[in-house]
């Protein structure tokens, strides 16, 4: 295929030669992962519907840098969507130094039957350990007894704590008999997690293709963001330092196709064809 010069809307001036059409996304099964693109200039998305600031189209245009062309800042830099809720990984932290009633409370649990307390996980949001699983998945302990699966004490309420303030969560007692300890609480956490080795840009000129990091944008979302510049012939492809516009990779094409995929968490790939 070869790609014909176009202009790109807004730039009446400058010429750009267009080197990234995004065509359709594709898999070998029914999708419970998924792959879009963006263009960081233009906004547009192959992302329907399209998050906030993007534009939904069939059609998402980018240009190459040859170092010497002046092309619109970032018309460039493509982002690269990942959505695939089983990259995103729980694991089990313990707190055993709760304070029950206020954040300078002990682990003595004295809450009459009927009424309510809440119990703060101290230092929790310093270690950066976050409630991420459902109330379910939390255990309250008195020695080996789990008092939430018994149903001796149920929880009402929580506040998953973030970077700043510690989790905590408000029990009812339902019939446990007090006093007693709350040797410690158990419960699902997450960072914002990331995906290092799964992602590939190929091209006409870079067959065997460089791999890009992705970032989950927040606690448990699901969704990773990573970036890649387009680069003419004449320069050089370059791996990425990060997952952020910033640390963005490069990659040489000339007339494409380019090929962005991952492989998701049910082994099967995910794919947008660049044309």
């Amino acid at each position: 295929m070869k790609l014909s010069v176009k202009w790109l809307a807004g730039l009446a001036a400058i010429a750009l030669a267009v080197v990234a059409v995004v065509g359709s996304t594709s898999s070998t099964k029914a999708a419970t992962g998924s792959i879009f693109v963006a263009n960081e200039w233009s906004k547009l998305t192959n992302e329907s519907p399209a998050p906030t600031g993007y534009t939904a189209t069939g059609t998402v245009y980018a240009t190459y840098d040859d170092g010497v062309r002046l092309i619109q800042t970032d018309s460039n830099l493509i982002k690269i969507v990942v959505k695939d809720a089983g990259a995103d990984t729980l694991a089990t932290a313990t707190d055993s130094s709760v304070a029950v009633g206020s954040p300078a409370g002990s682990n003595a649990f004295n809450t009459a039957v009927g009424n309510s307390t809440t119990v703060f996980l101290t230092g929790q949001a310093l270690a950066g350990l976050p409630i991420a699983g459902d109330n379910s998945t939390i255990k309250v302990l008195s020695g080996t007894t789990d008092l939430i699966a018994s149903g001796a004490l149920a929880i009402t309420a929580r506040f998953s704590g973030d970077s700043v303030n510690d989790p905590w969560i408000t029990l009812v007692n339902n019939f446990a008999t007090v006093p007693f300890n709350i040797a410690a609480i158990e419960y699902k956490t997450s960072a914002a997690d990331q995906i290092t080795g799964g992602i590939t840009v190929k091209t006409d000129l870079e067959a065997t293709g460089i791999t890009i990091q992705a970032d989950e944008t927040g606690l448990s979302t699901g969704i990773f963001h990573g970036f890649i510049r387009i680069v003419s012939s004449t320069q050089t492809t370059t791996a990425s330092t990060g997952a952020g516009a910033a640390n963005a990779g490069s990659i040489r094409t000339s007339v494409g196709p380019i090929t962005v995929s991952f492989k998701d968490t049910d082994n099967v790939t995910r794919q947008s064809t660049v044309s």
